[in-house]
């Protein structure tokens, strides 16, 4: 795969709207987002003003191959309250190569982070 953020590398927490949705009860947050320098602290405000306005949160990671800060990443969606990793991210986010490593005696924060 080839993973590319696009226009999402520009964002900016100047971009995002005073107000969330009127009947927003949940923000879904594409990776993308947290893994570039850029954009990431445009992330980091989006999950905050979910939080405060008692939303549920998600996160995607997105691309494996673009998580090579797992701590810095992971800092970043402390709170959030679902994670959806796919096996290549996780194993990014965990240091362990495979899936019984992944599964076996390992902190759920991987499944669920509150």
């Amino acid at each position: 795969m080839l993973a590319d953020r696009g226009a999402g590398a520009r964002l900016a927490a100047t971009d995002l709207p005073a107000e969330l949705p009127a009947g927003a009860r949940h923000l879904h947050l594409s990776g993308y987002v947290l893994l570039d320098e850029g954009s990431r602290p445009a992330g980091i405000a989006m999950l905050a003003a979910a939080r405060n306005a008692g939303l549920t949160t998600s996160v995607d990671p997105q691309a494996a191959a673009l998580i090579t800060e797992p701590g810095r990443f992971l800092a970043a969606v402390t709170g959030v309250d679902l994670l959806l990793p796919n096996t290549a991210e996780l194993a990014a986010l965990t240091g362990f190569p495979t899936t019984r490593h992944q599964h076996s005696g390992y902190s759920p924060w991987w499944a669920l982070l509150r």
